[in-house]
């Protein structure tokens, strides 16, 4: 006769939940460096009104997480260099994260040198799947500092955006630009019609951190 199953610990299950969240958090955040090691909302500075409005902002999509998930919603901070932008991503990143959220996080020049080097090698599917399928996926800042994107990297950034359109998965982009017509003219119109749809869009227009 066989044993009887032992009973499913929930106390037990709930533990090794939480420790495979706060695996995936502490890979992420190595990832991201040490100078975001400590971003939350609660530590982001807002001497002025405008910083405080960004913040709940993307703070109300968060308490609408799960929908905007399943509706593909993007969340875009745009603005000057210097203003926290990546700051109020990565604070909303680990929300996602210790929620169950398979969060995926590329800084935009690192991601275009891994285009051309997988390119070369062959590997092309290999590095586009993961970006285009994940939960959420951040782009920071894909711009170069002046000028457009090169014409493989505009490529790549096409297909990623169109396949997770495609699929509803909400991508979070920061870019420092002025403006919509700059973003059509450097990113590519059609990439930001697909970006800008039914979005959750923040101008962050204050003076750099950086500089204070």
């Amino acid at each position: 006769m066989l044993a009887d199953r032992p009973e499913p610990d929930p106390e037990r299950q709930r533990r090794q939940v939480e420790e495979a969240r706060l695996d995936r958090l502490g890979e992420f955040l190595r990832q991201r460096g040490r100078r975001y090691q400590n971003c939350t909302f609660r530590n982001f500075e807002t001497p002025v009104a405008e910083q405080a409005e960004a913040r709940d902002r993307v703070m109300n999509y968060l308490h609408r997480l799960d929908d905007h998930l399943d509706a593909g919603t993007n969340l875009i901070l745009y603005g000057p260099s210097g203003t926290g932008k990546d700051h109020l991503l990565c604070a909303a990143a680990k929300v996602a994260i210790m929620a169950g959220h398979a969060v995926q996080w590329r800084a935009g020049m690192d991601l275009w040198d891994t285009v051309y080097e997988t390119i070369r090698t062959g590997g092309r599917q290999r590095l586009l799947a993961p970006l285009e399928t994940c939960g959420i996926l951040i782009i920071s800042d894909p711009l170069p500092p002046t000028g457009g994107l090169a014409e493989l990297s505009a490529a790549a950034l096409s297909r990623i955006v169109d396949r997770r359109y495609s699929l509803q998965k909400p991508t979070w982009l920061t870019m420092n630009i002025a403006d919509r017509p700059e973003a059509d003219a450097r990113l590519g119109a059609s990439v930001m019609d697909r970006l800008c749809h039914n979005a959750v869009a923040h101008w962050c227009g204050w003076e750099s951190y950086r500089k204070s």
